[in-house]
């Protein structure tokens, strides 16, 4: 029953963060396949005489439940090293050799059901056919189960271990962690009384519902604590604040103006895997500097404006793009319509005016650009402002800015 409640209360919230990043109906999922293995056991338990398949189905339920944290510990690895290539190629401009970007459908809805799918066919196939042959036997239903149970523990660990160094700030690394340690700890007790023990206390069976429990605190509970933590926190940070400071403690843009501020923002959504529309927002800036600059327009340079503008396009608006933003569909069929009328007029025979072309390139993505900036403010900046990084770029700026005044006063700026 806790469950069932807990379970209902997270998917409720599934629109805020932590619960958000958690992929919350892996965790509906997760909850659902816990409570069905502690429903067979305990009906295995009560019923003197539980059916042959009943028993195996318990110890296979258990593989299924703990690759579903394989499969999100491969997801967050995969996310990680998006991030890092995301950093890397996008300021070498090398976005087309991006593996994980092209690889991306992986850890997409559709991407993560094929996984499960081929996972849950993997661990049950072999029950299906010892059922099908009437050969149900308890004995290697349980060898088969720790045979699968160990390989995804195994994988388990590696993702684990390989972002084990990264940011991360919905605590998503650490709930992983314990609840490898969970598994573990609940193995050495349900192998050897499993297998090897024979005991009239069901002493198996209660370490795998001690793993689902602590699964259920780790995966459900705390992230909703923590949903309700940082409501709280976001509404105390959105008041005005008291003290001085150089910088609105309410605006991103001033944040991002700074090379200090830009940069630990840049570290915090890294954290956060959400570095396409900060990278989208500084690409469309230096686009639309570099336009502002131009005075001379040749119809070579109106060709490569062009060219870094289709390029904007498909890497951050169009549908399916590598690094795709988070922006309504109107505004991407607005900014396709658009590049399609400056196509059409650049470089064929028709003449364009150089401040009408002007005009039109620095409007082609300037409300997008606007979008992204208040999705960043409305929603990662917020929890950008609880983190640490945001008190000492305050700080950065705050000395920068007296500095600044005291050169000023002493006329030496």
């Amino acid at each position: 029953m806790a469950s069932l409640v807990f379970t209902v209360w997270f998917w409720r919230r599934k629109d805020l963060q932590p619960i958000k990043a958690r992929k919350p109906y892996f965790i509906v999922f997760a909850n659902a396949v816990g409570a069905l293995t502690f429903l067979v056991n305990s009906l295995n338990r009560i019923l003197p005489h539980a059916p042959c398949p009943a028993r195996v189905f318990a110890n296979y339920a258990t593989a299924w439940y703990y690759s579903v944290y394989a499969i999100r510990a491969f997801t967050l690895w995969f996310k990680f090293e998006l991030a890092a290539e995301i950093t890397s190629h996008l300021q070498h401009d090398q976005v087309s050799s991006s593996w994980f970007a092209r690889h991306k459908a992986w850890i997409k809805s559709r991407g993560l059901l094929a996984i499960a799918s081929v996972v849950t066919i993997v661990i049950f196939v072999p029950f299906g056919l010892l059922f099908v042959r009437g050969e149900c036997s308890v004995q290697l239903g349980n060898w088969v189960s720790v045979f699968h149970y160990s390989l995804l523990l195994l994988f388990y660990v590696v993702f684990v271990v390989q972002f084990r160094k990264e940011l991360d700030f919905f605590w998503l690394k650490t709930e992983l962690v314990l609840t490898l340690i969970a598994g573990v700890l609940a193995a050495c007790i349900w192998v050897p009384f499993g297998f090897l023990i024979e005991t009239e206390f069901p002493v198996a069976t209660l370490a795998s519902l001690w793993l689902q429990i602590l699964g259920l605190c780790f995966s459900t509970v705390y992230p909703l604590y923590l949903s309700y933590r940082h409501d709280t926190e976001d509404k105390r940070l959105l008041r005005p604040s008291t003290t001085r400071s150089s910088i609105s403690l309410v605006d991103l843009s001033p944040i991002l103006s700074h090379p200090a501020g830009f940069k630990a923002f840049e570290q915090f959504l890294k954290g956060e895997f959400a570095l396409e529309s900060l990278y989208f927002w500084n690409s469309v800036k230096e686009f639309r500097q570099k336009l502002a600059e131009t005075t001379d327009w040749t119809d070579d340079l109106k060709k490569e404006s062009l060219q870094k503008a289709e390029e904007l396009y498909s890497e951050f608006v169009k549908k399916g793009a590598v690094y795709e933003i988070n922006i309504s569909f109107v505004r991407k069929n607005e900014i396709l319509t658009n590049l399609e009328s400056i196509q059409r007029m650049c470089p064929s025979e028709q003449v364009i005016a150089a401040e009408e072309f002007r005009t039109q390139m620095d409007s082609l993505f300037a409300t997008a650009q606007k979008d992204v900036l208040e999705l960043m403010t409305k929603d990662s900046f917020i929890r950008f402002r609880r983190s640490a990084f945001f008190q000492q770029v305050e700080k950065a700026i705050d000395s920068k800015a007296r500095t600044t005044q005291a050169l000023s006063e002493l006329k030496i700026l």
